[in-house]
């Protein structure tokens, strides 16, 4: 009956119907990932540490921020930032700054052993800020 079917709609409709099966298959197939360029730092790619855990979110934004601008004076390119869990609005202001300070190249949650949850890991870009 099916083979009924496809005759008396023609074999050009059969090998067009084929094709649009396969390239919806095609397009729901998941994509693969694309390689990012930026490496996740390690801790042993770490050059300089600040705590600002237990600070005003307006002190460790500007304790954060006269970090930075050091750490790219003196070419350091990996730094930790430990603002701690707590209730969260240190590592939120933290993760402004980073997001928003042209000197930062990316930056990422610390593994485990660095502070995890609890601390950033911070790539910047070269030169003086």
């Amino acid at each position: 009956m099916e083979n009924e079917f496809l005759k008396a709609l023609g074999e050009g409709f059969h090998a067009s119907f084929l094709q649009f099966i396969k390239d919806k298959d095609q397009a729901a197939a998941p994509k693969k990932r694309a390689k990012s360029r930026l490496t996740r730092p390690k801790p042993a790619d770490i050059e300089a540490t600040i705590d600002l855990h237990g600070m005003t979110t307006e002190r460790a934004r500007n304790s954060l921020l006269a970090f930075l601008r050091v750490a790219r004076q003196k070419k350091q390119r990996c730094v930790l930032i430990i603002h701690g869990k707590g209730s969260g609005k240190v590592k939120q202001e933290v993760l402004h700054v980073l997001r928003e300070h042209a000197g930062v190249s990316h930056f990422s949650k610390a593994p485990l052993k660095s502070g995890g949850d609890g601390a950033t890991i911070a790539v910047l870009k070269g030169g003086p800020s």
